[in-house]
């Protein structure tokens, strides 16, 4: 195994944002635009203008700060998975605070690629097969 195949993720969170953020993702790559501008409708509110523009120091409010740091995060995330063609995924994601919902977005969404993988094998083959939950009444 190589260094590279050993990779962590790791997310700021609140207090790591600052007018202007995101800008440069924006401006320079088409999957980071679509992200903001999909957080944009989501949110019913402008914030690409906040995050790039921030013209009344609103930034630093919780109710944009938390939307605009998750939706700098994700666009980073794709940034980097076009540039390395998503061959590079993270053995572990982490994040402090608010960084922590991007880490559980990384680690759902490799969960489910797993999943989506191990159901091409025959079901005898599938080592994290799901288990089957029973119910078992003790009054029965």
């Amino acid at each position: 195994m190589s260094a590279i195949d050993k990779v962590m993720y790791v997310f700021p969170g609140q207090g790591s944002q600052y007018p202007g953020m995101g800008k440069d993702l924006y401006q320079g790559f088409e999957t980071a635009r679509e992200i903001f501008d999909q957080a944009n409708d989501i949110l019913n509110y402008d914030l690409v203008r906040i995050a790039f523009k921030d013209p009344d120091d609103q930034i630093g409010l919780t109710r944009y700060t938390q939307p605009i740091l998750l939706t700098h995060q994700i666009a980073c995330l794709r940034v980097f998975q076009e540039f390395t063609g998503s061959k590079i995924t993270p053995v572990l994601s982490a994040g402090h605070s608010l960084g922590e919902y991007t880490a559980l977005i990384i680690a759902v969404a490799q969960i489910q690629r797993l999943r989506s993988d191990l159901s091409c094998l025959p079901r005898n083959l599938r080592p994290l097969a799901p288990a089957r939950f029973h119910r078992h009444d003790r009054h029965s």
